[in-house]
């Protein structure tokens, strides 16, 4: 008999998209939840509180709105990191069996909006599952962690309930009731009453229970309309893991939320700490690194300069360097304001030669942290090789695109999509050699439609004109000496090269409130709100003032700021909605 999988039941207040087929069994395969604000299974989501406001920590400037998201589906990277934890087995299922790409928002791809379940990604769903619980099951590692009884001594019935609850219990990140296990140990009779025998019956169950949205989604309790209330232990404990490490809480965490220790800032803290140290939390370095750095775009971006060899090891360094040093500001002790402005970088034998580094002496491949003794490098992430090349074009530097994405993810003062019909930049001149600061001022005189935006972002961009395409120093363009001046608009900073750009960026006021905000975005998965309407009431500014409060200034630990937003109202609690 093919696995028999469970057809998605319909929850409350849950927007379905129905994407049925049958198997040889005669079961359907619904779609997974779109949209769900509803209670599932045992999820409480606590005590409802005070409409429309909270009790203030301190150094709130105002009533603390915590918010909402909407039913979380897993993305990609959770997806592939849950079930690895879960089973045993590391089949990196998206990857493998082709799952649609998830959508970016605001530059991240954990959006609960956007995460959504198409129907071919249920299809593959059905594959990739049917093959871990095969793999899984096929281990003798991976299955003793899930055949918890032998069903011989135990009986059949009292050890498929107690296999099916244990599972379920940890890939539904709570404890599960009597009544959704019986629903799965009804399968096992299925099987074996078309010939299967009670480990076929036990893979069913196991499927059916990775397809549901119980597990697809993470879904919390609505404490009613208009209520703040604080989420139950269980799922601040899924919080926290998907922050920190993009999958399912460890045997720790279920601990802790199993005793009510997961209640106050002090435990959520200690917690972070714990986690922080852990090597999980790779996940929430490479996916900062690879998604607010943009090095997982380093892997298809193009360089068509003829004196660099742009190879898969330059690549792979470049990428790895993001991702390291990231690691180092989180776990290192190190101030916000390092970020832009650090005594130290990453490199390896093939990374140093191309930034032209001397007296490293042999490095190895293994990319390895280093003293900076480059002055003409700022340390941080603003000369980089990975965001140098990623803003930049094929064959030339951009001071466009590089100052847009400063302006963006820096100090997140977001530049609107260009108009259309824009004309590309003009060639370079063979006979009146110019560079690209005056063919981008030839550009703009063209006519008033494109300096609004240019007039904003370039002039951060020119500050790193003395790094190329891919990174490397020079002092001309095109022949033409660098001009590396200018000033932040907004607040007319002057600069003249990186270092004292990132010093005007890293002294901006808009730096670290943008920082707070870029990393509580990824943290609770949602678009942040700081202008609400009557069809967005929610109002994140309080609560982000608060954390800059705390903070203080970008002397503040990193790590500190990690805790804050961790421990924060909009990770711990949410704001509850009318039911439909």
């Amino acid at each position: 008999m093919p696995p028999l999988v469970e057809a998605l039941r319909v929850f409350p207040s849950c927007r379905f998209a129905r994407a049925a087929r049958t198997i040889a069994a005669g079961t359907a395969i619904a779609a997974a939840v779109v949209g769900c604000t509803g209670k599932v299974g045992s999820t409480t989501g606590g005590a409802a509180g005070t409409a429309g406001s909270t009790v203030l920590p301190p150094g709130a400037t105002g009533p603390i709105n915590p918010g909402r998201v909407v039913a979380h589906r897993l993305n990609n990277v959770e997806y592939d990191n849950t079930v690895r934890d879960l089973l045993g087995v590391d089949l990196k299922p998206s990857s493998t069996y082709g799952f649609p790409d998830d959508a970016y928002v605001e530059g991240f791809d954990n959006n609960a909006d956007a995460l959504t379940a198409p129907p071919l990604l249920l299809e593959k769903l059905q594959t990739a599952t049917e093959a871990l619980v095969g793999a899984a099951l096929s281990s003798s590692t991976a299955g003793a962690r899930i055949m918890v009884c032998d069903p011989a001594k135990t009986g059949e019935a009292a050890c498929a309930t107690q296999i099916l609850s244990a599972f379920a219990t940890r890939a539904f990140r709570r404890p599960v009731t009597a009544d959704e296990v019986a629903g799965y140990a009804k399968l096992i009779d299925v099987a074996k009453s078309v010939g299967d025998s009670f480990q076929q019956g036990i893979s069913a169950g196991l499927q059916a229970i990775l397809l549901s949205p119980r597990f697809l989604f993470r879904v919390e309790g609505n404490p009613g309309a208009g209520q703040n209330a604080p989420l139950d232990d269980y799922e601040v404990a899924s919080r926290l893991s998907y922050f920190l490490w993009s999958t399912m809480p460890d045997d720790q965490l279920f601990a802790r939320a199993a005793g009510g220790g997961l209640r106050d800032s002090t435990s959520i803290v200690a917690e972070v700490r714990r986690m922080l140290a852990d090597a999980k939390s790779s996940a929430l370095v490479d996916n900062l690194a690879g998604e607010w750095l943009g090095s997982r775009q380093m892997a298809v971006q193009q360089v068509t300069l003829t004196d660099v060899n742009f190879d898969t090891t330059l690549r792979t360094a470049m990428a790895g360097e993001a991702s390291l040093f990231l690691g180092e500001m989180f776990r290192g002790g190190h101030a916000i304001k390092e970020l832009l402005s650090a005594n130290f970088l990453f490199a390896n034998d093939r990374l140093a030669a191309h930034y032209g580094l001397t007296g490293t002496g042999t490095l190895g491949s293994a990319l390895v942290k280093l003293p900076l003794t480059d002055s003409r490098r700022s340390g941080g992430i603003l000369t980089q090789a990975n965001t140098l090349t990623v803003t930049s074009m094929r064959d030339r530097t951009s001071p466009t695109r590089r100052g847009k994405w400063v302006s963006e993810n820096l100090l997140c003062v977001v530049i609107p999509p260009p108009p259309p019909m824009i004309p590309q930049l003009d060639p370079p001149s063979t006979t009146a050699p110019t560079s690209v600061r005056e063919r981008l001022a030839q550009h703009r005189a063209k006519g008033s439609t494109c300096n609004g935006c240019h007039q904003f972002i370039d002039p951060i961009g020119f500050g790193l004109e003395h790094f190329d395409a891919v990174g490397r120093w020079r002092d001309t363009d095109n022949g033409v000496a660098i001009d590396a001046t200018g000033n932040v608009p907004g607040t007319n900073s002057p600069f003249d090269g990186a270092v004292s750009l990132a010093t005007a960026v890293g002294t901006d006021p808009r730096f670290l409130d943008c920082m707070i905000r870029k990393l509580m975005t990824y943290a609770v998965g949602r678009t942040l709100v700081t202008t609400p309407s009557a069809a967005t009431p929610m109002d994140d500014t309080a609560g982000l003032a608060d954390i800059h409060a705390q903070l203080g200034s970008t002397d503040a630990r990193l790590d500190r700021l990690l805790e804050l937003v961790a421990s924060s109202p909009a990770m711990t609690m949410r704001l509850g909605e009318e039911s439909q």
